[in-house]
């Protein structure tokens, strides 16, 4: 199941930008959380809102990713429970332009 972290997201009446950060649940704990905190400090010094949502490679939907996110977080773990499905994103993300950081 992916995460949201909304307390980071919506501000009344701006439509919020999505990042998608894929990162499997075996490395998850300190990672999720400096990327989250990351985010989060480029969000308050951009003077922005960003909803994160973590997405563990095994239920990766290519499609939803690209039509909702502004950008994809390409967190650390390989092998990935799904190398694919990863692969995929990083293709299709490169393609279409959306901005993509791997760590």
């Amino acid at each position: 199941m992916s995460r949201i972290y909304p307390h980071l997201g919506h501000t009344q009446g701006v439509m919020t930008p999505t990042v998608s950060i894929l990162l499997d649940h075996q490395v998850a704990g300190q990672y999720e959380a400096a990327t989250v905190d990351a985010l989060g400090h480029a969000q308050q010094w951009l003077g922005t809102a960003v909803e994160m949502r973590l997405i563990p490679t095994r239920r990766i939907d290519n499609y939803r990713i690209l039509r909702e996110s502004a950008g994809v977080v390409i967190g650390p773990g390989s092998p990935y429970d799904n190398p694919d499905g990863v692969l995929t994103v990083i293709r299709s993300a490169r393609e279409k332009g959306l901005p993509l950081v791997g760590t």
